[in-house]
């Protein structure tokens, strides 16, 4: 009997123990668990991080090689530092790591920890090399501005217009979403791009603007940068009786600025703001969909691949758009991180067609040749003259840029109806409810309807997101049990057991 109670306490014991632990990670901000048993490993003499396998001249990306090749002596050039730990470890790594570069005179800019583990800045040129040869780094990436957003013609007096979103708001039947009920309330749009101007009436609801959150990874840049992010905005939410948006009644926009006034971006800035999405839903409770209207055509580049990876990190949380890209009509022209997908996820690929439903002959089309699954596009969307807000009023713009926010807007409308709804969720409804009849490499599986998309949202629920309270709670439970076992001795003789 005192073998059974002695048993039966250690297992109480372990489970308390167990439980805050769990309960700790999950309330700490990332990084702090990693930082003390990074510090307790050291102690003990144990070995942390992963190494790398990779020569130095293997871990040089091509595109950095070029810049090497090209730089002047003691020219310092941009760079991306991809560690080989995963980014929960990231703070921890980066920590150990930091003061070894100094070595190599390096020049820290930024660091990313959430949808990937990176370090950028600037190194003298013939530095490189010496400092690929640390073990904790994985690759070393060319930071120089190979992104842009992914607009056609620039918006011009003399383009020809529609008159209005209300033709593309019909032709995806966002209306009648609307009398559903349905208009993106409770719902906050993640817009990583040129910045949106805040001031602009039709962004703007009852005096105070829909941009409730706006941080910039420009250098330089705290306000908008160019024309481009204001109208993706407007698509998405235009307050204008003229020009409404997709989804008028969203909670507000979360502006994160990573491109510049020629509409270009490196990696480092378009990291560090899908690093700080990351970082705000997870941090910050609510509902959430992010429209990226960029990319790049470097599609076979490291660094088109780090941007995949940390894109996919993003929509394992939530969903995420992003453009087809503008290299279209050839086939395989799909940008990255368009082309994202990992363990039968993907990110929602958007294609661009005229107000008659047909393909835009700038839109990219498929199949994209990186990861698993190949057939993108998967949706399309009205993305030819569309009529939107830029800062100085309204103007048309073409390109799948314009089409991307019709969809991010619809997610909008469908969770609005249901909050719970996962990336994978989006993607599938999305799909089975397009007016293709089927899939093809130019516009995916069709034209996306809202109405039916929000009818059949209510019905689904492929993946749902559990929230992390959840797991909190579950924790204490398992302390809870843990303290019962412990004290079941005493509860026997008092009778309670």
């Amino acid at each position: 009997m005192r073998m059974r109670i002695q048993t039966v306490q250690i297992i109480g014991l372990l489970l308390i123990a167990t439980g805050f632990i769990a309960f700790i990670y999950l309330s700490l901000p990332q990084g702090n668990i990693e930082v003390i048993g990074y510090n307790l490993q050291q102690a003990f003499g144990l070995q942390t991080f992963p190494l790398s396998s990779a020569t130095p001249e293997q871990k040089i990306s091509p595109l950095l090689q070029q810049a090497i090749s090209r730089a002047l002596p003691g020219e310092r050039i941009p760079v991306v530092i991809v560690l080989t730990a995963p980014k929960q470890m990231a703070v921890a790594q980066q920590q150990a790591l930091l003061p070894r570069l100094q070595a190599y005179q390096f020049q820290l800019v930024s660091q990313t920890i959430y949808v990937a583990n990176t370090m950028a800045g600037y190194v003298p040129a013939d530095k490189v090399e010496d400092m690929a040869s640390e073990e904790y780094i994985e690759k070393i990436l060319y930071d120089g501005k190979i992104f842009r957003v992914s607009w056609d013609w620039p918006w011009s007096g003399n383009k020809v217009r529609v008159s209005n979103l209300q033709q593309s708001i019909q032709q995806i039947g966002a209306d009648k979403a609307w009398q559903l009920g349905y208009t993106g309330q409770g719902v906050k749009v993640i817009i990583i791009d040129s910045g949106i101007a805040n001031n602009h009436p039709a962004l703007q609801r009852n005096g105070k603007s829909l941009v409730i959150y706006e941080e910039s990874f420009v250098p330089g840049a705290s306000d908008y940068t160019h024309w481009h992010g204001t109208h993706v905005a407007g698509i998405i939410a235009s307050q204008d009786a003229t020009y409404k948006g997709v989804a008028p009644g969203i909670e507000g926009f979360i502006d994160l600025i990573a491109f510049d006034s020629d509409g270009s971006a490196s990696p480092s800035w378009l990291l560090k703001a899908l690093d700080e999405a990351y970082r705000i839903v997870t941090s910050q409770p609510g509902t959430y969909v992010s429209s990226n209207s960029w990319g790049t055509d470097f599609v076979d580049a490291p660094e088109a691949e780090e941007m995949r990876m940390a894109a996919m990190n993003l929509a394992d949380k939530i969903p995420v758009v992003f453009a087809a890209g503008n290299t279209g009509p050839g086939t395989s022209t799909i940008w990255a991180p368009g082309d994202a997908d990992r363990n039968g996820n993907e990110v929602i690929t958007v294609a661009a067609v005229d107000t008659s439903g047909n393909i835009a002959t700038f839109s990219s089309r498929g199949p994209d040749t990186a990861g698993e699954e190949h057939n993108e596009p998967d949706v399309a969307a009205p993305g030819v003259n569309i009529m939107s807000t830029v800062p100085t009023g309204f103007e048309a713009a073409s390109g799948t840029s314009m089409a991307t926010p019709h969809v991010a807007g619809v997610i909008a409308l469908m969770l609005s109806k249901n909050p719970s709804l996962s990336n994978r969720d989006c993607l599938r409804v999305l799909e089975q409810t397009a007016s293709g009849g089927g899939f093809n490499y130019a516009t995916g599986y069709g034209i996306v309807q809202a109405d039916e998309a929000v009818q059949a949202a209510s019905q689904t629920f492929i993946t749902p997101t559990v929230p992390e309270w959840v797991y909190q709670a579950i924790s204490i439970a398992i302390i809870l049990v843990g303290i019962v076992l412990v004290l079941k001795p005493k509860l026997e003789v008092m009778g309670i057991w």
